[in-house]
């Protein structure tokens, strides 16, 4: 496998669980290496993730407030705390292999950071970092969540960009641990009119251009065709 090659599936509205299973495949093929790289899109019906250094005490309703308002709520093995995912919001979940490109975990997080940021700039957004706070915001306000984990020097779960999210479901939770920030969206900032697959596919030409890597989108069948394997 060329080490510079990256797929992408867009995998439209998917479960959270669903995601999860269909990346344990996919990094296993990597492994193997039977897979190049992959880059996953997608959007989640409404969830909230609770990371390897969150708990129950993130969140500021109970279970069953939370539940009740058809909102999932998911313990997951990635980096971080509590993060809410939705309706509005593109997922994007990196599989590649960090050995072949030499990236270490705060390199490559790094490299996540200035992804989002370099997309954002090309919709006249000013973002930034925050030093010791993953993710990417725009002043005080929090518009993209990182979390990742990596095993076998291959890197899972990954990174969320709220468009136009209802961010009242933030509410439900402390957002990454961080209490005295609040969180925004490309609408909340003035960008009313948001075509998600434009965004999309400036997103993954700033990801082919940080990363150097040569992205082709492909349909899962497609994929499971030409490499003779079973993801989806």
């Amino acid at each position: 496998m060329m080490a510079n090659s990256c797929l992408n599936l867009n995998l439209g509205t998917n479960s959270y669980k669903n995601a999860m299973e269909i990346q344990y495949k996919i990094h296993k093929l990597i492994s193997c290496k039977k897979l190049p790289n992959v880059l996953l899109t997608m959007e989640h019906p409404h969830t909230i993730t609770i990371g390897k250094t969150g708990s129950n005490q993130d969140l500021k309703a109970s279970t069953k407030t939370i539940s009740d308002s058809g909102v999932k709520i998911v313990k997951t093995n990635r980096g971080g705390k509590a993060t809410y995912h939705g309706p509005g919001q593109l997922i994007t979940y990196p599989i590649i292999n960090l050995r072949d490109l030499r990236l270490g975990p705060q390199k490559y997080i790094f490299k996540i950071e200035e992804t989002i940021i370099n997309t954002l700039k090309d919709f006249e957004v000013d973002a930034n970092r925050s030093v010791g706070k993953p993710g990417v915001w725009v002043g005080n306000s929090k518009i993209a969540a990182v979390g990742v984990k990596i095993s076998e020097g291959i890197s899972s779960h990954g990174f969320s960009i709220n468009l136009n999210t209802n961010l009242s479901y933030f509410n439900f939770i402390i957002p990454c641990g961080i209490s005295d920030k609040s969180v925004c969206s490309l609408y909340s900032l003035g960008i009313k009119s948001i075509d998600s697959n434009y965004f999309r596919e400036i997103l993954l030409k700033n990801f082919s251009n940080v990363f150097n890597l040569s992205i082709q989108t492909c349909s899962p069948k497609s994929i499971e065709h030409m490499y003779n394997i079973n993801i989806i």
